[in-house]
């Protein structure tokens, strides 16, 4: 059995999260996901708020839209920054907050152990590309990244 309250994922797995103004709630949410996932990506779609500076500051990377082009593109920025970065294991979060990071981490041990049964409706296990937006995504990208590549630079957090 895992004990998710004292451990971390290995830097192959990378956490991102989509987000548009989401200044008040950023910081927590990094906070809490940084507790079990070292790797987390904001994906900042054209803010109005201070959400990217405030997520950098709270240890995140961020890239950022300079338009806002929806759920589903700032996922695909994110998968293809966490591609381009070595990641074989992806999970996508909320920014609101309605996920709980141990959930995520027992999800991606399971993933990592080949269960083909991760239970909950949320969470699937992908190979290939991202192209849907779905709330919380376990996927084992190994084997399939191909030519990877983003418009929108990382900035990395300033630590």
């Amino acid at each position: 059995m895992c004990d998710t309250n004292r451990m971390q994922m290995r830097s192959d797995t990378w956490v991102v999260i989509p987000a548009f103004n989401e200044a008040p709630v950023i910081g927590g949410v990094i906070a809490g996901v940084r507790a079990l996932f070292p790797r987390v990506l904001v994906v900042d779609d054209a803010s109005g708020d201070d959400t990217a500076a405030l997520a950098r500051s709270a240890g995140a990377y961020t890239a950022v839209h300079p338009l806002n082009l929806g759920q589903g593109a700032a996922l695909q920025t994110g998968f293809d920054a966490a591609l381009a970065r070595g990641a074989r294991y992806v999970v996508t979060f909320d920014a609101d907050g309605q996920h709980d990071p141990a959930d995520a981490a027992v999800a991606v041990t399971r993933v990592r152990a080949d269960d083909e049964n991760v239970e909950g409706a949320a969470v699937k296990r992908i190979r290939g590309r991202l192209s849907v937006p779905v709330d919380l995504i376990v996927a084992d990208v190994h084997d399939s990244v191909g030519e990877i590549g983003t418009d929108f630079g990382v900035e990395e957090a300033r630590r």
